[in-house]
């Protein structure tokens, strides 16, 4: 391959870095460091689409992650009052996720904080 097609692949990591670590910044300045902002964004947009929740199962298949990693983002979030799980009523063994107050103002909070690394970048 060429050597442009080289530097264009290593750019293009390094902007995909410093795009995360601002947004990491930002969403700590902001008090948001325990979110998951790609959770909290399926979530709400269930809650605005559907009149139900939306289960750990569904979370890690929309994101395409182990359903083990939305459980630890979920616990983090739960511990810290974002989210609230719930055993389904015809399956026990299943969790049911939803946002709580704080959850949703921390939905406009990373919205905020996206915007604003956008506007930086």
């Amino acid at each position: 391959m060429p050597a442009t097609f080289h530097h264009l692949e290593l750019l293009s990591r390094q902007v995909h870095q410093a795009h995360r670590a601002a947004v990491e910044e930002e969403l700590t300045r902001r008090g948001l460091r325990d979110v998951n902002p790609l959770i909290l964004a399926i979530l709400k947009h269930m809650e605005q689409t559907q009149a139900q929740s939306f289960s750990q199962r569904d979370i890690a298949r929309t994101l395409g992650i182990s359903p083990a990693a939305v459980t630890n983002s979920l616990k983090t979030m739960e511990n810290s009052g974002y989210v609230i799980r719930k055993p389904e009523q015809e399956d026990a063994r299943r969790n049911r996720v939803e946002l709580t107050r704080k959850g949703r103002e921390a939905v406009e909070g990373c919205e905020e904080a996206f915007l604003a690394v956008s506007q930086r970048m």
